[in-house]
């Protein structure tokens, strides 16, 4: 993915994952990050909770993640998982309903030139972090996707791809 891609805010992930993993550690699903600490991408942690993360090395603090609070990912069932960042808030979505929301990061997401863009793993992650099952329907835009697109982007479980027509 080139520089075209490399937003600073109100930008949207979207994936559906399915997993059985029960490794302990996060892995990551999808997005653009470095190891120097500048990017964004969707992850789930070592609880199995799926989460929104920015980083901005320049940034004090240099992230903001968002993980839900309760729902585990890893049951072996297909969701639907959706990160926002509007420039200050992260939020975190899964199957159609907000999970959590951040609390405020007024900064920008920091990018440097060789991040790449990366769906199931990151070259700066390693192997022990790639994703361990199934993703489809990717999706990443330039906004911030209202609740109501949200909503409609899972069709009560079923998915629908964008545009919504």
């Amino acid at each position: 993915i080139d520089a075209t891609y490399e937003y600073t805010s109100n930008i949207t992930l979207s994936a559906w994952i399915k997993t059985t993993s029960s490794t302990g550690s996060e892995l990551y699903i999808m997005g653009d990050y470095h190891y120097s600490g500048a990017g964004y991408f969707l992850s789930m942690d070592e609880f199995y909770r799926v989460g929104m993360n920015v980083w901005n090395p320049s940034a004090t603090p240099t992230y903001k993640q968002v993980y839900g609070t309760s729902t585990t990912a890893n049951d072996g069932n297909w969701h639907q998982v959706i990160g926002t960042f509007d420039g200050t808030y992260a939020r975190i979505y899964y199957d159609g309903a907000l999970e959590n929301t951040s609390v405020a990061w007024a900064n920008s997401i920091g990018y440097v030139a060789n991040a790449r863009f990366g769906i199931g793993g990151s070259a700066y992650w390693g192997a022990s972090t790639g994703w361990i099952g199934n993703i489809d329907e990717v999706g990443l835009w330039n906004r911030v996707l209202t609740d109501t697109n949200v909503l409609t982007l899972n069709n009560a479980g079923a998915g629908k791809t964008y545009p919504f027509n």
